[in-house]
């Protein structure tokens, strides 16, 4: 149960972003170098979450925590320049939990015959 609910909240985390900068590429007419930074982040944490993790790759969730903390903290500050502060520590937050909830079954997956 806690290994699906991780995956499910570290797609959704990445998931976040893409809508956010889809809205602002959407809003100013032409893409924003922050926006599609946001939406190529995004779909790759995305992705990384629901089909890496489900296999057990360990890989997988350590770069997705690189993509959160590193490049994810940078989108941060992008964002709150752009005044969307309430919103942008969603993704950090539930990646988060996505993390701790799926660490256990990635990080030591079951033990094959």
């Amino acid at each position: 149960m806690a290994r699906s609910a991780g995956i499910l909240a570290g797609a959704l985390a990445g998931l976040i972003p893409v809508m956010m900068g889809l809205l602002i590429i959407v809003r100013t007419g032409w893409p924003h170098f922050g926006a599609v930074n946001l939406v190529a982040n995004g779909l790759a944490a995305s992705i990384l979450a629901a089909r890496g993790w489900p296999a057990g790759q360990a890989w997988t969730w350590w770069l997705y925590a690189f993509i959160l903390f590193f490049v994810g903290i940078n989108d941060l500050v992008i964002l709150v320049q752009a005044d969307r502060f309430p919103l942008t520590v969603l993704p950090l937050a539930i990646g988060t939990i996505g993390l701790i909830l799926s660490a256990p079954s990635v990080l030591r997956p079951a033990s094959r015959p």
